[in-house]
C-alpha cells in the first residue's frame, strides 16, 4: 500500500483487490520511484488530498512517473514528466501505459 488508496502492483501482476483501492502499476527498472521511499509516500498521500479532476499536474525528477501517474488515476486532466536520467522517460512512458494513463502524460 501506498497512500490511503492505493496499491503498488508489478506491471503484469493480476490485480484481486479491494474495489475501493486504486492499482498502481509500476515497473521502475533501473529509473529512481519504486514507491518504497518516504519522500515519494508522503508525496503520494498529498495528491491523494489535493488533487482535483481536471489539474494538471509537473512531476519533476520523474524517475519511474510515479507521482504524475498517481496524480492521474486521481483525476487530473494531465501530466508533465521531466527527468536528467535518459532511463526514466523509458520507464515513465512504459508505466503510464501500463496504468491506462499514457495518453494524457507528456515527457521532456
Amino acid at each position: 500500500p501506498i497512500g490511503a488508496r492505493f496499491v503498488i502492483l508489478p506491471g503484469d501482476a493480476p490485480a484481486e483487490m479491494d474495489p475501493a483501492l486504486i492499482p498502481l502499476r509500476l515497473d521502475p527498472g533501473a529509473a529512481f520511484g519504486s514507491g518504497s521511499h518516504p519522500t515519494t509516500r508522503m508525496c503520494v498521500a498529498l495528491l491523494e488530498e489535493i488533487v482535483r479532476p481536471g489539474d494538471r499536474v509537473f512531476d519533476l525528477g520523474c524517475g519511474s512517473g510515479i507521482l504524475a501517474i498517481a496524480a492521474l488515476k486521481l483525476g487530473a486532466a494531465a501530466a508533465l514528466g521531466a527527468d536528467i536520467d535518459p532511463e526514466a522517460e523509458r520507464m515513465t512512458r512504459d508505466n503510464a501505459g501500463k496504468n491506462g494513463v499514457a495518453e494524457q502524460l507528456r515527457f521532456r
